[in-house]
């Protein structure tokens, strides 16, 4: 017998000292309302599907959109920069 979701609500600090128990709940089924002062903040859902199949709906529907392919032939070469050298350095060089 499948046991029906719970719909929990707690606040910040009881998520931070029991959040294995309540991500274990999750993993159930269950969805967790996070609030901070009383107000909702957050929520905590499930998993469904792949990332994906995810993606996927979330552009079907219009609220993003895929990732442009980046023609990697027209960024230039890495540089090597010499032994010793700190970012510090290089970024005075980049500032010049």
């Amino acid at each position: 017998m499948e046991m029906a979701a719970k719909h929990l609500r707690v606040g910040v600090r009881e998520l931070k000292n029991a959040l294995s128990a309540y991500l274990a709940g999750v993993r159930e089924g269950d969805e967790v309302l996070v609030t901070d002062h009383g107000q909702p903040i957050a929520r905590i859902v499930p998993l469904t599907g792949t990332s994906e199949q995810r993606l996927a709906e979330l552009v079907a529907r219009g609220e993003a959109r895929p990732p442009e392919v980046i023609d990697h032939r027209w960024l230039p070469d890495p540089i090597e920069p010499a032994p010793g050298t700190t970012i510090t350095d290089l970024l005075g060089e980049d500032r010049r």
